[in-house]
């Protein structure tokens, strides 16, 4: 994920060494892809390790590695935002409702008596409850100033890929409900092996 969302942020910012034919864009922009080759697979990566790295933040037991972690994620967030992955930034948005939800329901069902066995890992799970929410504190902190210059790098192509994302009317959204009426109508005339 530091890797990937790294050179990507490079790529934002002009300084990618190395000279990229057949790119995917987005109105003249040049859309991000780090190490994966096109921004969706960009954007799909680190959605799915992003868990893993805030999970890593969350429970590493110094204050550098927290910080590291953090960093990583922030950049991580930045990056996804950058690939102008519609996907990406749904998958995400899903990722984060679900991670509330387990969160909550872990918390209410954690045992309160103190006798309990698991009364132990209920006290220490809710001492670590603000630690989690601090370092999300600070990774929406590093996020913000990250997202800054991929704002101001991106500008309009940004604008125009959220109000994409619930139109039908958009060419990409066209295309792909063209390949979907195809799949439907192959599906019809052969649905034993397509």
């Amino acid at each position: 994920s530091a890797v990937s969302s790294g050179y990507a942020l490079l790529q934002l910012a002009g300084l990618d060494p190395l000279g990229w034919h057949r790119t995917a864009s987005l109105g003249g922009a040049v859309r991000i892809f780090g190490t994966l080759g096109h921004p969706n697979l960009l954007g799909a990566y680190l959605v799915t390790s992003l868990p893993l790295v805030a999970w890593r933040a969350s429970s590493a037991s110094s204050w550098a590695v927290r910080a590291l972690f953090t960093l990583v994620a922030a950049a991580s967030l930045a990056a996804i935002v950058a690939t102008l992955s519609r996907g990406a930034w749904i998958a995400l948005g899903l990722s984060v409702a679900a991670w509330v939800a387990l969160r909550w329901r872990a918390l209410a069902s954690e045992p309160r008596s103190a006798g309990s066995k698991d009364a132990g890992r209920a006290r220490a799970a809710r001492a670590a409850g603000p630690r989690t929410w601090r370092l999300c504190a600070l990774g929406m902190l590093a996020f913000g100033a990250l997202s800054i210059p991929v704002a101001g790098a991106l500008g309009p192509s940004l604008v125009q890929r959220l109000r994409e994302i619930g139109s039908l009317a958009s060419p990409t959204a066209q295309s792909r409900l063209e390949i979907w009426r195809a799949g439907i109508r192959t599906a019809e005339d052969h649905p034993a092996f397509g």
